[in-house]
């Protein structure tokens, strides 16, 4: 600030100078640092000195110019500030508006202010043509997927398919179109989805993978469990993954409602043997395992993994509900096999 008075003074007491027009100009650069042009503007119109008048087409690039510095130097907060009065004053017809929109919308992402982001988004996607509604629609598909409104998040994602120019960006659109079907119960479009990824040869691992995982579980929500058979068999092959781990679990649990209890328990055991991380998928194999035993009127058997399951199993969630109830029922049929 002390540059800033110095300046002021030079202006003040040399007036009409080459010195004094050459400190106006850097009172311009350290307002539009500060990002507070109208302050800029006011103090030119006070000055005693004859200034050429300063365009409405200049007043807008520097206005700009200070938000777009704000936003560069990743002060968001300031940029919204900045991007919100230049929108304000000089648009529409602003040389700038269009990419403005899209920084105060990103600037609002940024500092993960997403409902403000995305009506902002929204109104870069309402612009017709411009270099932005890619990155827009996908920005706006992901908040609005996050906000769990997976019907807007679909339509979004959609339209952002539709024009991605990249691979990556045409899966991260197919992912979304699957993931928000699949939310919705859209069981049918899920599978349909899914083997239009699967006939892309430029779908990568990752979304193969998902892409799977999702028509699985759509077809055991559908009751033709039988169909997710061989999805279920390719992702319980590595069982580090959430969907591996859940996929070897399901898998067996196919088997025991086929009627299949030696190939459900041969899942089961195997799962024992993988050391995966996610215990819960393991815990409900378990409790697997003593339904099929209990089928095979091995209450014994059952008993044994529910109680060493029952001490092992520290965590607070559905598996302790699941055990108490298996060995209430055990504990019924025992007594009553003693009585008769």
């Amino acid at each position: 600030m002390e540059a800033l008075a110095a300046y002021k003074l030079v202006v003040t007491n040399y007036s009409g100078s080459v010195e004094a027009f050459t400190a106006l100009e850097s009172i311009e650069h350290i307002y539009i640092e500060l990002n507070n042009v109208p302050a800029y503007l006011a103090y030119v119109k006070n000055i005693d000195m004859k200034v050429p008048g300063i365009s409405v087409n200049h007043e807008d690039s520097i206005s700009y110019i200070a938000a777009e510095k704000q936003y560069m130097n990743a002060n968001y907060t300031q940029a919204v500030n900045g991007f919100k009065m230049y929108l304000k004053n000089y648009c529409s017809g602003g040389r700038y508006c269009t990419v403005a929109q899209y920084y105060l919308a990103d600037s609002y992402y940024r500092t993960k202010d997403f409902t403000n982001a995305l009506t902002e988004f929204q109104k870069v996607i309402s612009i017709a043509g411009n270099q932005y509604m890619e990155e827009a629609l996908m920005r706006a598909a992901e908040i609005t997927f996050d906000q769990k409104n997976y019907e807007a998040s679909l339509r979004y994602f959609e339209r952002f398919e539709k024009i991605a120019q990249s691979t990556e960006n045409r899966n991260i659109a197919r992912l979304g179109i699957l993931r928000c079907s699949y939310f919705q119960n859209e069981y049918q479009r899920t599978i349909t989805i899914v083997n239009e990824i699967l006939a892309d040869p430029k779908s990568n691992a990752e979304i193969i993978a998902e892409s799977k995982y999702n028509r699985a579980k759509a077809c055991i929500a559908i009751g033709k469990s039988g169909q997710a058979v061989e999805d279920l068999k390719v992702l319980s092959e590595d069982t580090r993954t959430s969907n591996g781990a859940e996929a070897k679990y399901l898998l067996a649990s196919v088997y025991f409602d086929q009627g299949n209890y030696s190939a459900a328990e041969k899942e089961v055991l195997d799962f024992a043997k993988k050391n995966t991380p996610y215990q819960y998928w393991l815990a409900r194999g378990f409790v697997l395992l003593s339904d099929i035993y209990i089928k095979q009127n091995n209450d014994f058997q059952a008993k044994q993994y529910l109680l060493s399951l029952q001490r092992n199993y520290k965590v607070n969630d559905d598996i302790q509900t699941m055990i108490t109830g298996r060995l209430t029922s055990i504990s019924q049929r025992e007594k009553s096999r003693v009585i008769n």
